[in-house]
């Protein structure tokens, strides 16, 4: 399994057409992808699994999130509804 950084990301949900499900992806900035250069904008492939701070892709890669402006700005939003 690959692992790899995933900075300053943000959750974006759709709707599979394929399943009729939400599925949730994560955009932003990896790090330590042998394929990539570092800080380079990524979507990633569906999120199968969730915990804490580490998400696992449907591609198999691990993730080790760090620094979100999803979660800053779901707080934002919160705070001032």
């Amino acid at each position: 399994m690959q692992r790899c950084r995933l900075k300053n990301w943000t959750a974006v949900r759709r709707l599979s057409r394929r399943t009729g499900q939400v599925q949730e992806y994560l955009v932003g900035e990896v790090y330590g992808d042998p394929d990539r250069t570092d800080g380079s904008l990524v979507r990633t492939t569906h999120v199968v699994r969730r915990d804490g701070r580490t998400a696992v892709t449907a591609s198999g890669t691990c993730y080790e999130l760090e620094q979100s402006d999803g979660e800053s700005q779901l707080t934002a939003r919160r705070s001032t509804g």
